[in-house]
């Protein structure tokens, strides 16, 4: 009962943070209370979005959740910061111009939807960031909220090994589960984030059989999803925490995994050629090259969008963008690098709105210089590394909650 949130409690939290009537108090307790009430069902959400996706029964329930979480973050933010609150809603705006003005031109409201949708998943993350930011909530109801969280990715993965919901990759591709989750990337992201509040907040203290079971259990799932991020970023995490937090197990377990490489060289090999996946890599490299191999040949669709773009459209989108209605039919609507696409769907404006939302990373770390932060400043560079390599973190509505409290909750269990 202790991990309830009651608006006693989150006003307990708030009061002396600035004088304010006694109504404001009770209005910012009550809007506390009840987003921090609604964060623990954003997975689920998304779960049920999925099911009734696969079952041609697609409904926009994730986006509406999210809207309303957003729309109450906002008003928020409005009493302790008008200021914070008009620059939010005039971003709204402006990321909103590409929808209106494709909707305007072809009078097609999917178009418009698919490009509006897009623009309330970049202002959810950066909103709840900020809201998570001055509201400074308390790390037990964060924790929870994280453990709701991590509890509902690991039934969405426990379903795909069932044999429900979407695979990562078609059957003659290899192999990846995804649950309910339609992104792939979205949840590789999503259990990066998580994966990082397992091992250096839930389990840090706990005991050495309990550590290394979170430990398995994070690579698995890694595996499981079987995207690269998904995979590295696992392994870098718990890498990190065994470096960090045992290093005798640490080396220890680095020896196993050389002998146990040496031992079973053969049968490795034999799988890996299994697998085709040195197939796949080399028909890529001798085909493409190692840039391509790098990014997954998203530096192609780059060159292709750029050159459509050069040749179809004038000055407004450099300063606003084009919206994915722009190049539905034509191109490749993103290229899956955050920075170009936030750059060709929303133009300069979303250029500045990825390096704000590495700013607001940053600000919720608050790295320094010093050795107990190297897994926050690590998990922050790989973020920054998985939006280059593979896109959907900027405009990822499944892994803005999750993120956020994750890096927060580990930041004020390391220490500020």
């Amino acid at each position: 009962m202790a991990d309830i949130i009651t608006p006693n409690e989150v006003l307990a939290d708030n009061i002396s943070k600035q004088p304010s009537s006694n109504q404001q108090q009770w209005q910012k307790a009550l809007l506390d209370w009840t987003i921090l009430m609604l964060c623990p069902f954003s997975i689920a959400v998304d779960l049920v979005n999925g099911f009734l996706l696969l079952n041609g029964a697609a409904a926009p329930l994730s986006l509406v959740f999210k809207a309303g979480i957003l729309t109450l973050v906002i008003i928020r933010i409005a009493i302790t910061d008008l200021r914070i609150a008009t620059g939010l809603l005039a971003l709204t705006f402006l990321l909103s111009l590409p929808s209106l003005r494709i909707f305007l031109i072809r009078g097609e409201f999917s178009l418009f939807f698919i490009d509006i949708s897009l623009a309330i998943r970049v202002l959810f993350f950066l909103s709840f960031m900020l809201y998570i930011v001055l509201t400074q909530p308390t790390v037990d109801k964060i924790n929870f909220i994280l453990k709701v969280l991590t509890v509902s990715i690991a039934v969405n993965l426990a379903f795909g090994v069932l044999g429900f919901g979407f695979a990562t990759y078609s059957v003659d591709e290899g192999f990846g589960i995804k649950g309910f989750i339609f992104s792939g990337n979205e949840l590789a992201i999503t259990i990066i984030a998580l994966s990082y509040f397992v091992m250096f907040s839930w389990v840090k203290h706990k005991s050495w059989p309990i550590q290394m079971t979170a430990l398995i259990l994070v690579l698995l799932c890694g595996a499981l999803v079987a995207t690269k991020s998904a995979m590295l970023g696992t392994i870098i995490i718990v890498g990190l925490f065994l470096f960090l937090n045992s290093r005798k197990t640490f080396f220890a377990t680095l020896l196993i995994c050389i002998f146990s490489i040496i031992l079973f060289a053969d049968a490795l090999g034999e799988l890996i050629k299994v697998s085709g996946i040195i197939e796949r890599f080399l028909f890529v490299y001798h085909k493409r090259g190692i840039i391509s191999l790098i990014f997954s040949a998203r530096e192609a669709f780059f060159l292709t969008n750029l050159q459509f773009t050069l040749d179809n459209f004038g000055l407004f989108g450099w300063f606003f963008g084009w919206g994915q209605g722009a190049y539905v039919g034509f191109v490749k609507p993103k290229i899956e690098i955050d920075i170009l696409d936030m750059f060709f769907l929303f133009g300069i404006t979303g250029v500045l709105s990825f390096l704000f939302y590495f700013y607001l990373v940053y600000r919720l770390i608050c790295i320094r210089n010093s050795f107990t932060h190297l897994a926050s400043f690590t998990l922050w560079f790989l973020i920054l590394v998985v939006s280059f390599f593979a896109g959907h973190v900027v405009y990822s509505g499944l892994a803005a909650i999750p993120l956020t409290l994750a890096i927060y909750a580990t930041r004020h269990r390391q220490g500020k």
